[in-house]
């Protein structure tokens, strides 16, 4: 019987190519020392890192963390800890601790034996589930929809896969309340949208609008404090070396407040965009679109930070590119396994879940990294034929 799978094409421990991306992320990451500015959610990771193995710590009031357990916490950042006890900064132990993530799921996409792989499909749904529950689901459902087809297109037995089944239910099983918080939420949505025609998410989503714009220079103001209170680190000295670095040198008068630029000289029509409607199809198409595609580079989008960001734009062309020939590929030559199933999945809801909740272009922007792992994977990874008796 004739079977395909995916194999990674490099060996994860012998490539040049792994080492050289371990190099380069781990140089930048001592490079920006304690500047966050480019990634603003990195600060809020790092406080409740602090935070979780104080006495009394709780996730209750932190927003988007309120059901995450304490317990599991603090066993996921046990290696930055021990990282730390080393005399590692905190900042670069979480950095460390990230990049140490990717270098195992490498290791693991690497393994065609669903046992190999079992704990890390359970160690990575569990982390997903306690702090991005709106990732956990996405793999949930593409995980469920890959199974269905594979069943109809194969018309094997569920026990094939009882390991993803497993490694998807046991977050559920051992977070009940996360579980309740987000049924409950979804439970919510679905009311919402009923009531509404399908225009709940436009609505609520609207309602926020004017708060993104008001905060469209974080990134550039947040640079700039960084660059004042932090001008011994080594991005600093590099910035004054080439003649940039006006911004990172401390003035005698200056506080510990910066005032950023008014949010009136930036062209907020462009920063925020409503979402797509249910029944609208066309909505969803634009959306969609946009999600992928914006911003433009060489125009005017609205900031500094989304002008900055669009000069990657060429890239995101490219791997959408690439992404669709090896889709071609392997549907054309009849080479489709599982993974591929799964990814194609992962990446069309992925899309359809942004185009109805997005509205702000920056948020956006950041969000779409999230495809460049399905993506780059199956373009990488090249497709083996198996026989068996």
């Amino acid at each position: 019987m004739r079977s395909v799978s995916s194999r990674f094409f490099i060996n994860p421990v012998r490539n040049p190519f792994l080492w050289t991306f371990i190099a380069a992320h781990s140089f930048v990451a001592v490079f920006l020392g304690k500047i966050y500015a480019f990634a603003p959610d990195e600060m809020g990771y790092l406080t409740i890192y602090r935070a979780t193995y104080e006495r009394g710590f709780s996730t209750a009031s932190i927003l988007g963390w309120s059901n995450s357990q304490t317990l599991v916490l603090r066993t996921f950042y046990l290696p930055a800890r021990g990282l730390e006890a080393i005399g590692i900064p905190d900042y670069l132990a979480i950095r460390f601790l990230a990049l140490s993530l990717i270098c195992t799921g490498f290791y693991f996409l690497t393994q065609q034996r669903e046992r190999v792989a079992f704990p890390f499909l359970l160690i990575g749904n569990l982390i997903l589930f306690e702090t991005k529950s709106y990732l956990f689901l996405l793999v949930l459902l593409s995980s469920l929809v890959s199974i269905i087809l594979l069943l109809i297109r194969r018309r094997r037995g569920i026990a094939r896969y009882g390991y993803v089944v497993i490694a998807l239910i046991l977050p559920l099983v051992i977070n009940p309340a996360g579980a309740k918080y987000l049924s409950d939420g979804i439970k919510g949505q679905l009311t919402s949208i009923s009531a509404t025609g399908g225009s709940s998410i436009a609505t609520v989503t609207a309602s926020n609008a004017t708060a993104a714009s008001e905060n469209v220079a974080t990134t550039a103001s947040g640079l700039r404090s960084a660059l004042t209170s932090q001008p011994q680190s080594l991005f600093s000295r590099t910035l004054r070396g080439l003649g940039m670095g006006g911004a990172a040198e401390p003035s005698p008068n200056s506080g510990s407040s910066q005032t950023p630029e008014p949010p009136s000289t930036y062209n907020t029509s462009r920063l925020n965009v409503s979402p797509a409607r249910f029944g609208n199809p066309v909505t969803f198409l634009l959306r969609s679109a946009g999600f992928l595609f914006t911003p433009f580079p060489f125009i005017d989008n609205g900031s500094l930070f989304l002008n900055i960001a669009a000069l990657e734009s060429p890239f995101w062309w490219f791997l959408y590119v690439g992404f669709g020939v090896a889709l071609w590929r392997r549907f054309g030559r009849k080479r489709v396994d599982e993974l591929t199933i799964f990814l194609l999945s992962f990446t069309a809801l992925f899309v359809l879940f942004s185009a109805f909740t997005e509205i702000n272009v920056g948020t956006m922007a950041r969000h779409r990294s999230v495809l460049v792992i399905p993506m780059l994977y199956l373009i990488l990874a090249t497709p083996k034929e198996r026989y068996s008796n």
